[in-house]
């Protein structure tokens, strides 16, 4: 999370739908020494992003459930087909505009787009066969406060940060800061199955400018804000999450398990 999105291109977030948020970041917390960092409520759901580790390594998470008296929404019809699991991984981008014409040149079809609320532009790439995951790309001109401020305080100035447009009660949150944080975690990567690498490469590299790095199952993709691990498989999708530190060697949130790499 940098102080603008202008610059290179971030891995911002893996997000994770849950069917009950506070639950969970009270979890992630005691359990993983999450920190809280921002979230919102939304017509249809609420989320709140979570740094697992410090201002030198790690990465974050965001929790999403829906709305009580959401019946029919995107996220309640998700979690009635999928249940609790990884629903997207969020990028910023220095130019959503010229972005969504690069991953359209690459044959992607881009759905909800926003535009024209500068706080916070949007897209999202919809599950395909490559990678069975939502893609959500995103730009802003409101910069964050430096990883280090967010670590270090408990205030948020919601005019700091960049919001939905559709955002409110951006402190809802708070009763997070009650919880005893436990051990520290660090989110060291998330991994994705990827049907078709090749593809993958271009649209990580090539068109989100990561840095590569070969691995004897996949290609590391590294952003400011995290890494992305992808293995060739016939199945798409997102396999684990992997963790250093914290207090046990595997970790669910729901369907989706943390694993603990020893360092």
């Amino acid at each position: 999370m940098s102080d603008g999105t202008r610059g290179a291109t971030e891995f911002d977030h893996t997000s994770i739908a849950v069917h009950d948020a506070p639950s969970w970041l009270r979890r992630l917390r005691g359990t993983l020494g999450a920190t809280p960092l921002v979230g919102q409520v939304l017509p249809e759901f609420r989320y709140v992003v979570c740094q697992l580790g410090d201002e030198h390594s790690g990465g974050r998470l965001e929790l999403m459930d829906a709305q009580p008296d959401e019946t029919d929404g995107f996220l309640t019809r998700f979690l009635r087909r999928h249940g609790e699991t990884a629903h997207h991984l969020t990028f910023l981008v220095p130019d959503l505009a010229r972005t969504i014409e690069q991953v359209r040149e690459l044959g992607l079809r881009v759905v909800k787009t926003d535009l024209t609320h500068t706080p916070w532009r949007e897209t999202f790439l919809p599950p395909d066969d490559v990678h069975g995951v939502t893609i959500q790309l995103a730009d802003s001109d409101v910069g964050y406060p430096p990883l280090r401020e967010l670590l270090g305080t408990r205030t948020r100035d919601p005019a700091r940060v960049p919001g939905n447009r559709e955002g409110r009660e951006p402190g809802w949150w708070e009763f997070a800061w009650d919880v005893p944080a436990g051990p520290l975690a660090r989110l060291r990567s998330t991994t994705l199955r990827s049907t078709d690498p090749a593809f993958s490469h271009r649209l990580f590299a090539d068109v989100l400018d990561a840095e590569t790095h070969p691995r004897h199952d996949g290609v590391e993709y590294r952003w400011p804000g995290g890494s992305l691990v992808v293995r060739p498989d016939t199945v798409a999708g997102i396999s684990h999450l992997t963790v250093t530190g914290g207090p046990a060697s595997r970790y669910r949130i729901g369907a989706t398990i943390l694993v603990q790499e020893h360092t």
